[in-house]
């Protein structure tokens, strides 16, 4: 069983806060009485304020100290103090889950920071604030930014630059379920790691790597990881010896250990890492360390048989999630719902079960629109820029035109020439892509002709064959021949609903088909064709999912029915069982009648044969001659989808 997804993101919002400046309170009182004593021109100040604010940072009194940084280096003109002071507020902001502020003064540190090029506070800055969009679940947003950031990194040669943005693409990944992607960005930063000399960052990355290890069930390097992060942290502590500031960090590689060792089948060795991690646990650590305790508490106690344990362990795991992280809230109820169910608890482990996956499905849809909106969003903003840059050089090319213009006459000619010369050329290119067109039809025509050739002949041949069988066999008994007639049978229905198919797909194309048009309800239409559907008792189980009651649309049911009935069965005789989503909702909008059917047969490309693509392509005509459309999807979040639309009102 694994623990939250999230959990793993979320975690790098507090693991660069988690190691502690190497100083303790009597240092804290000797700044102080430092700065207390430098008058307050002195820029000395500044430099014993920011040693303060570094070592209480994501503390109350660390924001106040930040705070009253940011004030005299407004006040002396310094933006290289007023960068630090607006990038530890983000942070404690950030900790604290205030993110209007995070933003503020996020930007507010990346602004100074460019300007001064303070390098490492411009991308830690920049760090925070894709954090910050992850923790908002602007996920697609986050991605962008990381992007811009690894650009600048790559501009300026940066390589710690490039790795932070590497950590923050790879943060944001594993929180939009992005999993593969995360670990390919992730080894590829740390491909480098001996250019690596920033503690934290290394730490960043391993402790990423584990959490990912664990995730995909990868415990071998997951043991490899945690290795080379506990190596990293002591090699560390060799020179920089303040153990307990670095609690939180060991209280992760312990927690992980006990994961591997669960996962390996030693429990007694999980056990020992997690009363470990029980003493390393304090009221200073964070809560999202108690969720992944207890979560591997619950883990162990689940692998030992010890359920109410689990139980218990799972509850104390889900503390908060409810309302901080819902979509994690509903994961850990099914792993709350295993429990039971090997507890013999079926019943409630049911019920949690069903409310979890309702939950979840919920979340899942708002979250894969929020990341739809932003998409569009983000293409909206980079084509404004586009067509900003566009009428940009647009403006350059005139200007050099008039400018040669009028330099002399035998520049017009050249230029004549020359747009002549390109004109021919041009019109030799399509007239070579023409051809090349004209070739790919003939040669889709031939492929065409010989599947439909190889796909008449199949059921062709078993008609003829049986019935010269059941001919020259007048002693055929019984059951043999009515087999032969079954076999008959269906293979000319294949046949005359292949030869019909080609003969309406001919027809659409032509624009020769025949519509008896009439008012008729939608719903109503739907479960006529769903009815029709399982009538054919293929191994299929349909849920129609309407989002209104009743409207009327001017159709040819009887073709409209087909396009239905052909989205919810297969072409063809198969034995395994699916599962498909007819949603029908309004779209006034657009005024038309919007149908979605997830896992669609005719959708799967597993399924894809000649007669699939025949029906997709009459589907499409269909409703393209209505004013409507048809989009086939492979491959979805959701599985193999059809989405199409019809209009509310047509023009005969």
């Amino acid at each position: 069983m694994h623990y939250m997804k999230k959990v793993i993101s979320i975690f790098l919002l507090f693991i660069g806060c988690s190691f502690l400046f190497n100083a303790n309170a009597n240092e804290v009182d000797s700044l102080r009485l430092l700065v207390d004593r430098l008058p307050q021109n002195d820029t000395t100040r500044l430099a014993h304020l920011r040693k303060i604010a570094i070592i209480q940072q994501s503390t109350h009194p660390g924001l106040l100290v930040a705070q009253e940084l940011y004030k005299e280096a407004n006040r002396l003109n310094s933006d290289k103090y007023k960068c630090y002071s607006a990038f530890y507020m983000a942070l404690y902001y950030t900790n604290n889950g205030i993110l209007d502020s995070v933003n503020t003064y996020a930007s507010e540190a990346i602004r100074l920071a460019e300007k001064e090029e303070m390098w490492k506070t411009y991308f830690e800055a920049a760090k925070v604030k894709v954090n910050t969009l992850i923790m908002n679940e602007e996920y697609e947003y986050a991605i962008d930014e990381a992007s811009k950031m690894y650009n600048k990194a790559n501009e300026l040669n940066n390589t710690d630059g490039k790795i932070t943005a590497s950590i923050c693409l790879a943060t944001t990944y594993i929180a939009s379920d992005r999993i593969n992607e995360s670990i390919e960005t992730l080894k590829a930063a740390y491909k480098d790691k001996a250019k690596i000399k920033n503690i934290f960052v290394l730490t960043e990355i391993l402790s990423l790597l584990s959490s990912t290890a664990h995730y995909v069930d990868n415990y071998d390097d997951l043991y490899i990881y945690l290795n080379d992060l506990n190596k990293a942290i002591h090699d560390y502590l060799k020179n920089n010896p303040f153990s307990e500031s670095y609690n939180s960090i060991f209280l992760f590689i312990d927690i992980h250990y006990a994961y591997y060792y669960v996962a390996k089948g030693k429990p007694e060795e999980a056990l020992k890492h997690l009363e470990k991690a029980q003493k390393l646990r304090n009221h200073y650590s964070f809560s999202i360390y108690s969720n992944i305790f207890y979560d591997a508490y619950s883990e162990y106690y689940f692998y030992t048989k010890q359920y109410d344990k689990a139980l218990a362990a799972i509850d104390s795991s889900i503390v908060d999630l409810q309302t901080l992280m819902p979509k994690d809230y509903y994961k850990q109820l099914i792993k709350k719902a295993v429990i039971l169910s090997n507890a013999g608890k079926h019943t409630e482990a049911l019920e949690l079960y069903q409310e979890s996956m309702h939950g979840k499905d919920s979340i899942d849809h708002i979250l894969s629109s929020k990341q739809m909106e932003q998409i569009q969003n983000i293409y909206k903003v980079n084509k404004l820029l586009l067509e900003k840059e566009q009428i940009k050089s647009n403006r350059s090319f005139i200007a050099l035109i008039v400018i040669l213009l009028f330099t002399t006459l035998l520049a017009l000619f050249i230029i004549r020439a020359l747009f002549v010369r390109k004109k021919l050329k041009e019109s030799e290119n399509e007239m070579r892509i023409a051809t090349q067109m004209a070739e790919e039809a003939n040669e889709v025509k031939n492929l065409f002709l010989s599947n439909m050739s190889y796909n008449i002949r199949t059921p062709l041949n078993s008609v003829v064959g049986f019935s010269q069988l059941m001919a020259i066999d007048p002693d055929m008994d019984e059951a043999q021949r009515k087999e032969y007639s079954t076999i008959i049978k269906q293979n000319s229905e294949v046949l005359l609903n292949l030869v019909n198919d080609v003969l309406d797909i001919s027809r659409l194309e032509a624009g020769m088909m025949k519509f008896n048009l009439q008012e008729y309800e939608v719903i109503t239409l739907c479960r006529e064709a769903i009815y029709t559907a399982k009538a054919k008792e293929q191994p299929i189980q349909i849920n129609f999912q309407p989002e209104f009651e009743e409207q009327q649309i001017r159709v040819d049911t009887f073709r409209f029915s087909q396009v239905l009935v052909s989205l919810l069965t297969y072409p063809t005789p198969v034995n395994r069982r699916t599962t498909i989503t007819l949603t029908v909702r309004l779209d006034k909008a657009n005024q038309c009648v919007y149908f979605k059917t997830v896992g669609s047969p005719i959708a799967n490309p597993e399924a894809a044969t000649q007669e699939v693509t025949i029906r997709n392509d009459i589907n499409l005509l269909f409703l393209k001659r209505f004013g409507g459309t048809y989009e086939v999807y492979t491959e979805t979040l959701e599985g193999p989808a059809i989405v199409f639309t019809y209009p509310l009102s047509i023009s005969e």
